[in-house]
């Protein structure tokens, strides 16, 4: 004879995934959403701190028990939520006041939202890209964390690491002498060779954002933004040494930029200086751009030169949108043939990477020079 159930029986292993993920680990209660597989105080992961809780108690004399909902029934995904401990209490030491209805409503907003945000995660998706080089002889590292906290809450985006083993994309050159001359022809094919694999990650995973992170000489950064080019939408960040940070410092736009021409020697010879992060003189230069070039000048308006002249985005796009400005007026003032700049940068990384980017087939070839052990060397040539 079968014996007469008197509670409901446990939900199956299957009901239990199944509510685990329609509340994405979290609480239900309204208002809370508790993560529930992490203990707080410890950080430690994979712990399970969730509690089963019956909409319609699994006993006729439990909290909102006396319903006709059957014993069968109330083992089922539709009369369970996830809660927290204290919350689950809650809801059965009052349940005059958190009747079935207003947990049912509950349960339906938190699994509603959830499918809902979680729609948005591809739309949001943003992969980031990581470009590291000796700088002074010291290898430079950017941290795996600094890059999740500030895509999400600066770039307001979901950092998609789509390698392997929850890997962000990096190019690491810190392997190579800082100042060789072989060094910057092999981390430039580096660079190439890894964008290549980038934009097919890009391509295979339908991402159309890039968060681009940078510490490394200037050249490198120059190149990186030209390979990346205006083919996805991106936003390069970089980190402040007063806060220690990757965010932007402020909203507001902070600098304005003023074009200089220092040197007048026709049309034919053009250097440009950008003497944003620090002051560069005519007398620093290269004799021969001393001697035979026109040389225009690139600075802040408001104040010194500074590392931490780029404070916001804002600031980012004035910068972007003057060079722009600079090499149309440089450009159209230059012979039709062999247009090419000598370019001197003193730039911090948002700046660096967005000269890259705008270098578009009509525009002219830049050389770029670095200063190394006091002098001003070519360093590479981009198109």
């Amino acid at each position: 004879m079968k014996k007469e159930l008197t509670k409901a029986p446990d939900p199956s292993l299957k009901t239990k995934l199944i509510l685990y993920a329609k509340s994405a680990g979290r609480c239900s209660f309204r208002g809370c959403s508790k993560l529930l597989i992490k203990e707080a105080l410890t950080g430690e992961g994979d712990i399970n701190l969730g509690n089963i809780a019956h909409i319609v108690a699994e006993s006729y004399d439990g909290p909102r028990g006396n319903d006709s909902m059957s014993l069968e029934d109330r083992a089922k995904i539709d009369n369970l939520m996830l809660m927290c401990r204290d919350h689950h209490k809650f809801i059965d030491d009052g349940p005059a006041k958190y009747t079935k209805e207003i947990l049912i409503n509950f349960k339906k907003e938190h699994e509603k939202s959830i499918e809902y945000l979680s729609g948005f995660i591809h739309e949001l998706k943003s992969l980031p890209i990581i470009l590291v080089s000796k700088i002074h002889d010291h290898p430079a590292n950017i941290k795996k964390e600094d890059v999740r906290n500030t895509t999400m809450k600066c770039g307001g985006h979901y950092p998609a690491f789509a390698l392997t083993q929850d890997e962000v994309f990096t190019i690491n050159l810190n392997t190579l002498p800082e100042n060789a001359k072989t060094s910057w022809k092999t981390g430039l094919k580096i660079i190439d060779q890894k964008i290549e694999r980038f934009f097919q990650i890009l391509e295979d995973a339908k991402i159309n954002h890039v968060s681009a992170f940078g510490l490394a000489r200037i050249p490198y950064l120059i190149y990186l933004g030209y390979k990346l080019g205006d083919k996805v939408d991106s936003e390069i960040y970089q980190k402040s040494r007063e806060t220690n940070s990757w965010d932007w410092q402020t909203e507001d736009n902070t600098v304005k930029f003023k074009l200089q021409k220092i040197q007048d020697k026709g049309k034919n010879k053009i250097a440009l200086i950008l003497a944003l992060s620090a002051n560069i003189n005519k007398e620093s230069l290269p004799d021969k751009i001393k001697k035979e070039f026109t040389i225009y000048k690139l600075s802040p308006v408001n104040c010194e030169p500074n590392t931490e002249i780029i404070k916001s985005r804002k600031d980012s796009s004035e910068f972007f949108n003057k060079f722009r400005e600079v090499l149309w007026i440089i450009e159209n003032n230059m012979p039709t043939k062999n247009k090419e700049i000598h370019l001197f940068p003193a730039i911090p990384v948002s700046a660096a990477v967005n000269c890259g980017k705008y270098l578009m087939k009509s525009a002219p070839s830049l050389n770029i020079y670095d200063k190394i052990n006091g002098e001003y060397k070519f360093i590479i040539k981009i198109k």
